[in-house]
């Protein structure tokens, strides 16, 4: 691919080299970065690569896999890469721990909801939100070396007969970082009541680390910051129906753990 201008992006401590076939395109490819990520001085190279080239009939992209895809227009092209730093960032950021997960603030410390896609996440962290928490995030729970969890500034993303499509919904407020205190392991089963068991820190690891990004390239790393994380918190696992009413359960332990902090 001829890559005549370029441009490196950072986000998170990750950066990304970000290439086009002409200038005009460069720009308007870096009018999507998402909140969060910014152009850089920074005149060597990113960590990984995202190259896009103007083609007759619309554009090819190569993302950090090597993967080419086409696209009609320029709106394709901007999806891409929103899509690529959302999927990738975790793999290339060195101080911080990327675990996918719905994450909310409350009263000073965060509420974290790992799971996979479509385990109901976002309609959950929706009704936290709904019923007074502060969005962080429903893609990551971003936790830095000293085990607090930090905004993911992205908007969230709610699926759809249309696919996947942006909210209103960002994180708004202050980077402070803030400390874990209810870990709630839970997937939507229709029907079900939430009637959760707690359990134990080791459990709580063990469901955090099956979501994190690249885990196996720093073991050691990996499990001493997730038990710094989650030291304090309390772990609670369970089958949930309803978003808003196990929102509420979720906010009513938070005010007990809470005020016992």
């Amino acid at each position: 691919m001829a890559r005549g201008y370029r441009a490196i992006v950072c986000g998170y401590g990750a950066c990304l080299d970000l290439e086009a076939s002409d200038r005009r395109l460069l720009s308007q490819v870096m009018e999507a970065l998402p909140r969060g990520w910014s152009a850089s001085p920074d005149t060597g190279r990113g960590e990984w690569c995202f190259a896009v080239r103007r083609e007759p009939d619309g554009y090819t992209t190569t993302d950090g896999a090597g993967t080419e895809r086409t696209w009609p227009d320029v709106g394709g092209v901007q999806s891409a890469l929103r899509e690529e730093l959302r999927r990738w960032v975790g793999f290339h950021t060195p101080d911080l721990f990327f675990v996918h997960a719905g994450t909310v603030a409350y009263r000073g410390a965060v509420i974290v909801l790992p799971g996979r896609s479509f385990a109901g996440k976002s309609t959950l962290v929706r009704a936290l939100v709904d019923a007074g928490a502060e969005f962080y995030s429903d893609e990551y729970a971003v936790i830095d070396r000293a085990g607090r969890v930090i905004q993911y500034r992205e908007p969230m993303i709610l699926r759809g007969p249309e696919g996947r499509q942006e909210t209103e919904l960002v994180a708004e407020g202050p980077d402070n970082p803030l400390p874990v205190r209810l870990v709630a392991v839970t997937a939507y089963r229709q029907g079900a009541r939430w009637a959760p068991r707690q359990a134990s820190l080791a459990d709580g690891i063990v469901a955090m680390i099956e979501h994190v990004s690249r885990p196996r390239a720093r073991p050691a790393e990996t499990i001493a910051t997730l038990r710094l994380a989650l030291e304090n918190a309390t772990v609670v696992v369970g089958e949930r129906g309803d978003a808003d009413e196990t929102a509420v359960a979720l906010l009513e332990t938070a005010d007990s753990l809470f005020r016992t902090a």
